[in-house]
Formats: C-alpha cells, structure tokens, sequence
C-alpha cells in the first residue's frame, strides 16, 4: 500500500529520469553513470544524505570518484577565490599606505633617490595587483562554470525537464486504469510529483480512503510506473506484488487481473502474485502453493491449462 508520501517517495525513486529517489532528505540514485553521478553531486552538496546504486561495481568506484573529485574542485575554487579576494585588499591597503609616505617624503626631499626606490616599490605593487586581479577573474569564471553545472543537474535543469516530459504520459495511464476500476476518484500527479486526488473537484486526504479503495490506487500507479519504466529498460521481464489483493471486493479483484493481464501480455513481463486467498486461475500459467508439513516449508508447482 503507497501512503501519499510513499507515492512521491516511489515516482522521485524510479520516473525522475528513471534513476531518482527521494524521501525526506534521502536520495536514492538508480544507476552511477554520468547523469546518475551528477544528481547525486547535486543532492549530497545541497545537503541530502545519497544512496548511489548500480550492478557494476566498477561504475559505482568511478563515480565515487568523479562526484568527490567535482566536490574537492568547487571547494578548492572558493578557497582560491577567497584568498585572491584576501591578498588584493591586503595589496590596496599597502599601496594606498606607501603612496601616502612617497607624497610625504616627495614633499620633504623632492626627486631624490629615496623616492625613486619607493615610487619603484609601488609599480611592483600595483603589477602585482594586477596579476591578482587576473586571478581572481579566472577562478570566478571557473567557479561560474560549476555553478552552471549544477544548475542543469539541479531541480530546474534536466530533472524538471524529465519530469514534464513523463507527466501527461503517467496522468494518461493512471488515467486510463482509473476509468477501468470504477473510482469515485482522480488520481493525478502535479509537476512536483505530488500526488493528489480529487472528487468532484476538492481534493482527498488518501487517508480518507478505505483500505481497498488505496490498495486500487496503489496497484494503478505502480502499473503506470511500470510501463513508463519498461520503455526506458526494455529487458526488465520480473514483477513481484506480494498481497496486492487483500482488502480488495470481488470486482475489484476481476479488475485489477483484467489489467494485470493484459500488462503482463504487452510488455512480457514474468509476474508472481502472492495471495492468501484462493485467485480466478485463467490468468495464471502456474501455481505455487506454499505449506508446511512437520515444521517444514514445502512447495508444490500446478501447471494450469
């Protein structure tokens, strides 16, 4: 069952650019690649605590290690820039000192050699204001660069973009499926990947709902994920739904197995569902049962024709 946090937790988990998770401050990244590693750059600096995942280990280490190196160069960026910012105004401070003395002394001995030694001393000053100036203007370009970076990884870059291009296709299905089970109700997700539920127009609590009535919209959702998922990862072939259909009426049992049905045929996907109660059999090529027999765990397989 997907409380309304869990739906966003869930949709920020798997559709964001099919890698995302959030929930709460923790993020979960679905694959180390160069986007996956940049959006948990992004998360980590802006404070969240990061999950990063992926089957190869090898990609993990790497991305490990261009996230940390992309961290250590912002930090060392700041660093430099600050201390740029420091010895120029360290530099102004001596060189307005030193043109105070030079205008004293020029009053007092004229052109003399000591003034010429001074007035030699404050052109090496300014030259070396200069190059600091120089500097100063290349780690701020560097620094700008980053930033820019981390704007397009970020909430307003190419995760928002992914989020409105998946939107109207996951709204569409959810949609579609909601029409199918006879809801008295709207499911919807906003550009924030927040779910909302309206009735008439006025928006629903979901823990308003009865607990078949959440179990409906909990299956509708998953499913849309699901689909929107299997266009981005063709080879994924296994479901899993563990009690999907407990507190669910009759109708809605024959519902959710007439979309489960056709899901499953569509995209070709081998689906275990585990039930504690006797289910229709046609949609079923095998069944499963689990017993125990003197404190043992058996199973026998049925093949259903």
């Amino acid at each position: 069952m997907i409380s309304r946090k869990a739906y966003k937790h869930f949709l920020k988990k798997e559709v964001l650019n099919l890698k995302v998770i959030n929930m709460k401050g923790q993020i979960g990244v679905i694959g180390a690649g160069t986007m996956g590693a940049g959006i948990a750059q992004v998360a980590a600096q802006a404070g969240h605590k990061v999950v990063l995942s992926d089957t190869n280990p090898e990609q993990l280490q790497k991305a490990e290690q261009e996230v940390q190196l992309i961290k250590q160069k912002i930090n060392d960026t700041r660093v430099k820039e600050r201390a740029v910012l420091d010895k120029v105004s360290t530099l102004n401070t001596n060189i307005r000192s030193i043109k105070n003395e030079l205008i004293k002394i020029k009053e007092t001995v004229g052109a003399s050699e000591q003034f010429e030694s001074l007035n030699s001393l404050i052109r090496e000053f300014e030259d070396q204001e200069v190059q600091k100036s120089q500097d100063k203007s290349k780690h701020s370009n560097d620094y700008q660069f980053l930033e820019l970076i981390e704007s397009i990884l970020g909430e307003d870059g190419v995760k928002n973009l992914a989020v409105k291009t998946i939107l109207p296709g996951l709204n569409t299905n959810i949609a579609a499926m909601a029409n199918t089970m006879h809801l008295p109700f709207h499911i919807r997700f906003n550009d924030k990947f927040d779910c909302i539920i309206t009735n008439h127009g006025e928006e629903v609590n979901p823990m308003t709902l009865s607990t078949g009535e959440r179990k409906k919209a909990d299956f509708i959702i998953i499913i849309a994920i699901i689909k929107i998922l299997k266009l981005r990862f063709p080879q994924l072939n296994l479901l899993f739904l563990d009690e999907l259909l407990s507190s669910v009426d009759q109708d809605g049992v024959y519902n959710i197995l007439k979309i489960l049905s056709q899901v499953i045929k569509e995209n070709q996907i081998n689906t275990f569902v585990i039930n504690h109660t006797v289910l229709p059999h046609e949609i079923f090529d095998k069944k499963l049962q689990i017993y125990r027999d003197n404190g043992f765990s058996k199973f026998e397989i049925e093949s259903i024709e």
